[in-house]
């Protein structure tokens, strides 16, 4: 039996994009995906998300939660994302905390694929305010669309995989992930 992901995401798009480059980095690795509407509804669904998947979860399979940092977006709204930490915590022997400086959108604004369709140069984008914003005036720029939820799956065609060679809180991540039990080898 293969190994799956549980990957618990702040929303559709940052499970969408993280789904992505895992499968990029993982290609045998089976991702099944929970999703919240926001960090507020994140707060509200994570601990019975994690109690779900663990009764229906194999020993082998990995549970992750990923959410934005938010640390420049909402420097002074820390409830939410200090609440996520803590249920992370209370469930550190099953689950792996993901955190995307300062949106996931860095993580795309870094991965070369995306920066060479949309003629951009790929750097570390985890410092910048609002990295989404920034994808949406990159998409406006080359005349490639919107940054939409439903424009998405276009977007990811590009993906290849490279981000983390820029973007230092994705390298973590994937660290995270790579020093886990329960995690395939063939990256």
């Amino acid at each position: 039996m293969s190994q799956i992901l549980w990957l618990i995401a702040e929303d559709r798009k940052g499970a969408e994009i993280t789904a992505k480059i895992l499968k990029l980095k993982y290609p045998s690795l089976h991702i099944q995906v929970r999703f919240a509407k926001g960090i507020s509804d994140l707060v509200d669904k994570l601990e019975g998300f994690i109690k779900l998947i663990l009764s229906q979860r194999n020993p082998q399979d990995c549970i992750a939660v990923l959410h934005d940092a938010d640390e420049f977006t909402l420097p002074h709204e820390r409830h939410d994302h200090e609440a996520i930490a803590k249920i992370c915590q209370k469930y550190a022997d099953d689950v792996i905390a993901l955190i995307a400086h300062d949106e996931i959108e860095a993580w795309l604004l870094a991965d070369s694929g995306i920066c060479q369709w949309l003629k951009q140069k790929p750097v570390n984008y985890d410092d910048h305010k609002q990295p989404s914003k920034i994808l949406a005036g990159w998409l406006d720029k080359a005349k490639k669309g919107r940054y939409r939820e439903v424009d998405l799956p276009n977007i990811l065609r590009h993906v290849d995989g490279t981000a983390d060679l820029h973007s230092k809180s994705l390298q973590h991540s994937l660290r995270l992930l790579a020093d886990a039990d329960c995690m395939p080898t063939d990256q």
